[in-house]
């Protein structure tokens, strides 16, 4: 049976609540230039190539083949297609690789799509990886690119820029946790301009595709998040904006790419042209992440006849149309001042012009052969092998108005004397979290000269009365990683001092007199589970019991109102993983007082909305409903649901409570009340712990087969069988997790 370690599965998914970024790794090659081996049938090929195929998304079947100095590996069945929109008529054409097409859940090097951009407008070819490059240093999530030859059965199609796919995978490699939060992708037109409180008004079409795309949980076709986003971003009063913004927006990080791309002249995004990014809602902190793409339009490339290297970098997006999101921030004087700081630090430092034609001749170095050989790369404007050895410092002409470092030279001289001083950049907090359950909390901030920061928990919403304050640091210290990395961190068992079981929490620092917080009100958590029980009946081997709509026989979770008004089930959440509380969220249903509804578990939630997107394992599952309330997800109800054999589940011996037990098919009776004929009943042996915190011995209330002891990393520290205490003393002072008898439990060791 699969057993649930909650508190150590929360405490170590808390540890991850930042992500530093990830490693390049072999799909990403940063000193060699691998090769891509598309396999595909011929006439599939033409099909593909042929125009009325263009910008449709169809995918073709096809082998992959990837080959380094370090890596030979194969994809036997992927989904091939062209990418892009005005690249669709180019010589040299772009693709996708989907690695999960044709086999759910396939992946390669933890990639679900792989994108091959052509670069066929830039006689350099590395324009975007440039400001890439640039973005990964100013610490910033952004797409992992590298360098790899094509060819497509067997002919050489040209050089091509492999960068990473933003969805869910790229979502919880830099906001741990996000996979199952909302992902918009939004092109052009998306000004994010409010246009209603109804949030179905911003789920349009326009130019045939929608502007806010929603990606990650798309069956649910929810936009209230993003309508709220907008909502606050447009109609807060002007005192309240800066508080608000930044309780749901990460504004600095925004700063920082604005800076970026007033800097790199990158005007297909949002802020000229309304196009190009996403919005991420981060699981951990509540907030909106904005993450750009689609980086070739950039040092020195212009197709509207604007000279990016003398606009204004106070005014260079796009005013005769308004963007709201970058205009309503610089009228906040403190937003100002950090945008302009980072247009002074990344004019001299990351992109300075000598820093940036050092990594430039890096990469030309590392393509040369294989774009020497690119005669596909030739074939839309004529570029010669010349063309790319003098792109950095010449202009080409038409649409290529500078050499790269020509461009970046000219735009950072303006942009200094635009900003007219360098400013320094004032501390702020850019979000946080606190979990109760694991003890521990995190947050980010955007420089280190804070003179304190702190966690300051009460049960009250104002945070008066009784409250504690735990001091956080960024010392590489346990739990804190990684010192001088501005996450601070903090262990807070201090927080079991206050009894209430909902708790309300805010981060605290100081920096030269001036006190910061985030967020401007409180955010509030639950310790314990609500322990209500809407789960009433689970089968995870449904053979031949009752078949779905489809006609399929799929596992099934059966909820249960033990109300008497009806439950509406919309922000309440179904899961299997207790580090993902908002795997699946439930459909808007209205469930009367003792009725039940009938969840089908077999991973095909794109068939209905009463299909769940997770199976339930028939060794044991755990099995949690969780409910959204703030930016928090209460835990609600969880079962341990035991090994079942074909057609059993499991289920109360009377709906909405009474005993646990394991119904036989002859009693099993899914969107029927629950009877108690025929049952095997299972039980778990509770136990509790004493003294705690203690300083040697640890006794429990009843003899455990089995305990095992792990400290705050994970590591098991002792092992002891048929007991009721075990001897401590060798270990150090700290917070430990207890497993015994199929529970977890935390204690404290003080000396």
């Amino acid at each position: 049976m699969k057993v649930l370690l909650c508190s150590l599965l929360c405490f170590f998914s808390a540890l991850a609540g930042f992500s530093q970024l990830p490693e390049f790794g072999p799909a990403f090659l940063q000193d060699e230039v691998a090769s891509v081996y598309i396999t595909i049938d011929e006439d599939t090929l033409n099909a593909l190539l042929s125009p009325e195929n263009w910008g449709n998304d169809r995918e073709f079947p096809a082998q992959f083949n990837y080959s380094s100095n370090n890596l030979n590996d194969s994809v036997s069945s992927i989904g091939f297609r062209l990418r892009g929109n005005t690249s669709l008529g180019a010589a040299k054409k772009s693709f996708k690789i989907s690695f999960n097409t044709y086999e759910e859940g396939q992946k390669w090097q933890g990639l679900e799509k792989m994108n091959l951009n052509g670069s066929h407008n830039d006689p350099s070819m590395i324009r975007a990886a440039l400001c890439w490059n640039a973005i990964r240093r100013a610490g910033l999530p952004g797409s992992r690119v590298s360098f790899v030859r094509l060819y497509i059965n067997d002919e050489y199609k040209g050089l091509y820029s492999n960068i990473e796919h933003i969805d869910e995978e790229f979502a919880d490699k830099y906001f741990p946790g996000s996979q199952y939060n909302t992902l918009f992708k939004c092109l052009y037109p998306a000004p994010l301009d409010f246009i209603s409180n109804n949030p179905d008004d911003y789920n349009f079409i326009q130019f045939d595709r929608r502007p806010y795309d929603q990606k990650t949980n798309d069956y649910t076709s929810d936009y209230r998040e993003l309508a709220h986003f907008i909502d606050v971003l447009n109609n807060t009063p002007e005192a309240d904006f800066k508080c608000e913004i930044e309780r749901i927006f990460n504004v600095n990080n925004f700063l920082k790419y604005s800076a970026i791309d007033a800097l790199t002249g990158n005007w297909d995004g949002y802020g000229f042209n309304k196009n190009n990014f996403y919005l991420q809602v981060n699981y951990r902190t509540g907030q909106i992440e904005f993450i750009p793409y689609d980086l070739d339009n950039t040092l020195g490339i212009d197709w509207i006849g604007i000279d990016w290297s003398l606009r204004d970098v106070l005014s260079w997006w796009n005013e005769n149309e308004g963007r709201p999101l970058i205009e309503k921030l610089i009228e906040v004087p403190e937003f100002e001042a950090r945008y302009k700081h980072y247009i002074s630090e990344y004019a001299q430092g990351i992109l300075h012009a000598d820093t940036l034609r050092e990594i430039a001749e890096n990469m030309m170095g590392l393509i040369y052969d294989a774009a020497a050989e690119d005669e596909y790369r030739t074939q839309d404007y004529g570029f010669t092998i010349e063309d790319f050895e003098n792109s950095l410092d010449s202009a080409w002409g038409q649409q290529v108005a500078f050499g790269i470092i020509q461009y970046q030279s000219l735009r950072n001289e303006s942009a200094l004397m635009q900003i007219g001083q360098t400013f320094e950049q004032e501390m702020m907090i850019e979000g946080g979290f606190f979990d109760p359950i694991a003890g521990i909390a995190q947050a980010h901030v955007s420089v280190s000269n804070n003179e304190y920061l702190e966690l300051r928990i009460s049960e009250n919403a104002d945070l008066s009365g009784n409250f504690i304050q735990i001091e956080m640091l960024d010392n590489g210290v346990f739990p804190d990683e990684v010192a001088g990395d501005l996450i601070y961190s903090a262990l807070t068992p201090a927080a079991d001092e206050i009894e209430s079981n909902l708790l309300h929490y805010r981060f605290i620092a100081s920096t030269k007199g001036t006190v910061h917080q985030w967020p401007c009100g409180s955010r509030k958590v639950y310790r314990d589970t609500a322990n209500i029980n809407f789960i009433n009946e689970i089968m995870s081997k449904n053979t031949s019991q009752i078949s779905d709509p489809e006609g399929n026989f799929s596992d099934w979770i059966e909820l249960y109102n033990p109300y008497f008004v009806p439950w509406e089930t919309d922000g309440y959440f179904l899961t299997d993983s207790p580090d993902r509380p908002n795997k699946w969220p439930l459909p808007a249903l209205s469930i009367s007082g003792g009725n039940l509804q009938l969840i089908w578990a077999n991973s095909m939630e794109e068939l209905a909305r009463t299909y769940c997107n997770f199976n339930i394992s028939a060794g044991g599952e755990w099995i949690g409903l969780y409910e959204k309330d703030d930016d928090h997800y209460r835990l609600i109800q969880y079962l341990n649901v035991p090994e079942l054999n074909d057609n059993e589940s499991f289920g109360q011996t009377t709906d909405g409570s009474g005993t646990w037990v394991v119904f036989p098919n002859s009693a099993a009776s899914p969107g029927s009340p629950n009877g108690s004929a025929s049952i095997t009943q299972t039980s778990e042996k509770q136990f509790t712990i004493y003294p705690n915190p203690t300083s040697e011995m640890l006794h429990f209330s009843e003899f455990c087969s089995t305990i095992q002891v792990f400290d705050s990393r994970g590591r098991l520290v002792v092992h002891s069988k048929n007991t009721n205490q075990v001897n401590l003393s060798h270990l150090e002072s700290g917070m430990y997790f207890v497993k015994a008898e199929n529970q977890t439990k935390r204690f404290i060791i003080t000396k």
